[in-house]
């Protein structure tokens, strides 16, 4: 059987050469992305995240608000695809103060498209907020890429537990890809991503 090796301290961060301002992180590559703004190697059709400063938000949701649709629909396309907006809930509701732009209409356009695409929203207190979260969303999602244990070679069609390598039976422990034994322990030690939460 292939056994997948990639763990969560194993990915290099892409960041679309077309962004503005990235974010810095140890080892990344600038490459263009199809979709969004960071993705991980090897994972960019099934991961992106959309980066939006608060600048950046309302000129997307007024002038520029049918390409932006589009954006955010190709999101919802992925596997995971989400908006990281470097401003919270009460910052967008105070208003831009360089526009006349209805705070209301910004947030519910958000949660109108996230609804209607199936795309999270990330709403950060601020850049360094959203930087971090961003990390932390590409790294939960290699590390679920990491317990995806392909079934074996010799066509048994066989899923094994990630953790001691067992031949899983009931579908519960089939589709989590870990037995039952083996998933109180994940747990207990933090190792499932149900059981962290992000910082």
């Amino acid at each position: 059987m292939a056994v997948r090796t990639i763990t969560a301290d194993e990915f290099t961060v892409i960041v679309d050469s077309r962004e503005r301002l990235p974010y810095k992180y140890p080892g990344m590559v600038n490459a263009a992305l199809p979709t969004g703004d960071y993705s991980v190697a090897g994972f960019e059709g099934r991961i992106a995240l959309e980066r939006k400063s608060f600048d950046d938000l309302v000129g997307c949701v007024t002038r520029d608000r049918d390409r932006f649709e589009k954006q955010v629909q190709r999101l919802g396309a992925m596997e995971y695809g989400a908006l990281i907006i470097e401003e919270d809930s009460a910052g967008i509701m105070q208003g831009h103060e360089l526009s006349q732009v209805d705070p209301a209409a910004v947030l519910g356009t958000l949660l109108s498209w996230s609804v209607k695409w199936g795309v999270p929203v990330w709403l950060c207190s601020g850049r360094d907020h959203a930087r971090a979260i961003t990390y932390r969303l590409l790294q939960h999602f290699v590390r679920a890429a990491a317990r995806e244990i392909p079934e074996e070679e010799d066509g048994r069609g066989e899923v094994r537990c990630w953790r001691c390598h067992r031949v899983l039976h009931d579908p519960v422990s089939r589709m989590r890809g870990i037995g039952p034994i083996c998933y109180e322990v994940a747990i207990s030690e933090g190792q499932l991503e149900m059981a962290e939460v992000v910082a």
